[in-house]
């Protein structure tokens, strides 16, 4: 079947694990044409397989590689981490855009739709009393390519709760996402990135923390979260933000279009810990 023929379903995030590359054909078949060499370790949108052979994108690059070369993401521990991967020799230095407290009805829409203006993929920490009232966005996010995140319930300071408060909110908001989406968050945030060993305990996977925050839920000025960012970015920089506030998405376009010209790829962050 040639890859123009296919009607692509949505993709989920693979990578490459072919230590001299994975070739690429442009049919499912080992005497298909070689388009090309996806190196290895690159991060590829995989749509389908067929017969052993998995049609993936990455970036220009599009056709078919060995089902067998390519690998999940897997990120299943209860570590903390402030910051990214830098990326490898010859690659794109890269950012983890995320957004904190979400979605919201009318903000996380127009987020949405920068992000999409700029192919930029990020993460959304999203509190679960707002996953249940906007379950429709929360589709739309996980649909667009995003990575969700569980950012508890109720937004509670954990370190101040027993071992069941702590489950109940972060099992409640992970219950929320899977409702919405047939999938379970893969990253969680603590709220005021408040942990301890307590709250470590319940967690099966990554607590994301952040490198750089906008402080856009204090001063509310679209200027300043590109000041913050100007000052202190750098290769593997988690970059905190809200999809609650009309200024972060008014300021989101003049964010993006800096790091683009600055040479920055947008990742989520799961991709940005390998």
């Amino acid at each position: 079947m040639a890859t123009n023929a296919l009607k692509k379903p949505v993709p989920t995030k693979k990578r490459i694990n072919a230590p001299n590359g994975a070739v690429l054909r442009l049919t499912a078949s080992p005497n298909g044409e070689v388009l090309g060499t996806i190196a290895n370790k690159m991060t590829v949108q995989h749509y389908i397989t067929l017969a052993g052979w998995a049609y993936v994108e990455a970036g220009d690059q599009k056709g078919y590689v060995k089902a067998s070369e390519l690998a999940n993401f897997q990120l299943t521990n209860n570590k903390v981490y402030n910051k990214g991967v830098p990326a490898p020799k010859g690659s794109k230095k890269r950012v983890a855009l995320t957004f904190d407290d979400g979605p919201d009805a009318k903000v996380t829409p127009q987020i949405l739709a920068t992000l999409q203006k700029y192919d930029a993929k990020a993460t959304f920490f999203m509190v679960g009393k707002n996953v249940s009232k906007n379950a429709p966005i929360v589709k739309q996010i996980y649909d667009s390519g995003h990575e969700i995140g569980n950012h508890t319930s109720n937004h509670k300071k954990l370190t101040a709760l027993s071992i069941a408060g702590v489950k109940q909110e972060v099992n409640g908001t992970s219950n929320a996402i899977y409702a919405a989406i047939g999938q379970y968050p893969t990253v969680f945030r603590p709220p005021y990135g408040a942990t301890n060993d307590q709250v470590r305990s319940v967690m099966t996977i990554p607590s994301i923390l952040w490198s750089i925050d906008t402080l856009d839920w204090k001063h509310h000025n679209p200027d300043k979260i590109l000041a913050y960012v100007k000052a202190s970015v750098k290769d593997g920089s988690i970059i905190l933000m809200h999809d609650i506030h009309q200024t972060t998405a008014n300021g989101l376009d003049n964010v993006l279009l800096y790091l683009q010209k600055q040479g920055y790829e947008f990742v989520t962050v799961s991709e940005i810990l390998q």
